[in-house]
């Protein structure tokens, strides 16, 4: 135990000090303060499939064996997951994927993100995903892809990819239509995918 400063009648901030040693002297390797504070010098582990969280949600983090870590919570709008940045530049804060791999090739995926729900017969069914592919990888000219994809009829379907040399709509050739509105006018121009048309300012077909 260690004084955090002078005693005094009203004041004896004490924090607990944990030494360990391997070749030399022991050194503080981990401490309590007398706010609660718990400092450690070095990694963090907790056994496979346990859990952190606050004092009204000790379960709220899990980590799994694999490296899958899971929030949970039965509050409405919750669990969430804040980046706040107090700097006062103009930088923003930002979330990274990085595939750090040592043998990179054209039309890896990236990155996934999943939009996950339950159906009526207990099967958790993916409802949309977002991918991204590296599609070259040569230094120098790297190109990349977006994949949007939403499920129609049971099956995941690209909706839209943004390639590095186009934009593709409805890629799996569903009959979806695309559909652009103005301010007054809902089908201002309109693919209809059932029946082959392109049409302007009307939900018919012109000839």
């Amino acid at each position: 135990a260690v004084s955090e400063g002078d005693f005094s009648s009203s004041s004896n901030a004490t924090k607990l000090s944990f030494k360990t040693a391997s070749s030399a002297a022991a050194a503080e390797t981990m401490s309590l303060s007398s706010a609660g504070l718990l400092t450690i010098a070095d990694d963090l582990v907790i056994g496979d499939g346990k859990t952190i969280g606050p004092a009204s949600l000790p379960g709220m983090i899990t980590l799994a064996s694999d490296g899958e870590m899971t929030l949970t919570s039965s509050t409405s709008s919750r669990p969430g997951l804040t980046f706040e940045n107090t700097n006062a530049d103009a930088n923003p804060p930002f979330m990274r994927f990085h595939k750090n791999r040592a043998s990179p090739a054209d039309s890896d995926q990236l990155a996934a993100i999943h939009f996950d729900s339950d159906d009526d017969g207990g099967n958790v069914a993916r409802v949309a995903q977002i991918n991204a592919f590296a599609i070259d990888v040569s230094d120098t000219t790297e190109d990349g892809s977006l994949q949007f994809k939403i499920m129609k009829d049971g099956t995941l379907r690209d909706y839209m990819t943004l390639h590095s040399s186009e934009i593709s709509f409805n890629e799996d050739s569903v009959d979806v239509d695309f559909r652009v509105e103005t301010n007054a006018e809902s089908n201002a121009f309109l693919v209809d995918a059932g029946n082959e048309n392109i049409n302007f300012f009307t939900s018919s077909a012109i000839s």
